[in-house]
């Protein structure tokens, strides 16, 4: 496999980052958001979340067979991951098969990072460094990070670049129905982006998520990404997929 074949399909890494499995919290007690009114209440290891899932093509259509049921647990907590320490690891498991595992971390301000584990260059692709992603829920900021920006060469279209980005911004705060319940939610837009440049030539990626935060509950209600495809700067949607959380249990 050529250099470039990998690159094209190492650029399905966006939309494979999911939060599906994503909850917050590691402590026993409710956490002020520093600076924020809102109070989280982190979900204990044992708590379960049910989600349902679906997908669509890129004219908006319902992909056949995509719809699924993902039941979240969080599995262990106050682990050490990439350099930081109270980190929880959630498993997701899908009803038709096959699980996702996450890794998590609630910080001090209230926001929350997900690992970003990418070093496998195997088939020689550049490889990707390993990252915590912050998500500002309670921040507010605007959070930008280049995960990985270097030269590289095919054998085929000689000398390039590949560069991985993430930006997150938090773009409001709205009421998410959960079953019979109204739960408050903070919204964060996240875009995920990959490209790989030859000269005048090359193909890239954008996964851009709207993600709906319940810090009642430390998890997500709701998850929206939309992914395009083609050429950087004139990318066209090649799909969707959704999240709506329907069921939780805390312990």
């Amino acid at each position: 496999m050529t250099l470039f074949n990998r690159i094209v399909a190492g650029l399905t890494i966006a939309s494979a980052i999911t939060l599906s499995a994503f909850v917050g919290g590691c402590t026993d007690t409710p956490t002020s958001t520093g600076g924020n009114s809102t109070t989280i209440t982190p979900a204990k290891q044992g708590s379960t979340f049910t989600s349902y899932t679906y997908s669509k093509d890129s004219l908006g259509q319902m992909q056949q067979g995509s719809q699924d049921t993902t039941v979240s647990t969080i599995a262990k907590t106050g682990l050490t991951i990439g350099g930081k320490s109270d980190v929880n690891m959630a498993i997701g498991v899908k009803k038709s098969g096959g699980t996702d595992t996450t890794y998590f971390r609630y910080e001090s301000n209230g926001d929350v990072s997900l690992y970003f584990n990418a070093t496998d260059s195997s088939g020689g692709a550049p490889p990707m460094q390993t990252a915590w992603i912050t998500l500002p829920f309670a921040s507010k900021t605007s959070m930008n990070l280049t995960i990985v920006d270097t030269a590289m060469s095919d054998s085929t279209f000689g000398a390039g670049r590949f560069k991985v980005t993430s930006s997150a911004v938090q773009t409001g705060t709205e009421n998410i129905t959960v079953g019979s319940e109204t739960l408050s939610a903070e919204k964060v837009q996240w875009k995920f982006e990959t490209s790989a440049t030859f000269g005048l030539f090359g193909i890239g990626q954008s996964v851009v998520s709207t993600i709906w935060f319940a810090p009642k509950i430390g998890f997500i209600a709701r998850q929206e990404q939309i992914t395009s495809e083609g050429i950087p700067g004139f990318l066209s949607v090649s799909g969707s997929s959704y999240q709506n959380l329907v069921a939780y249990s805390l312990k």
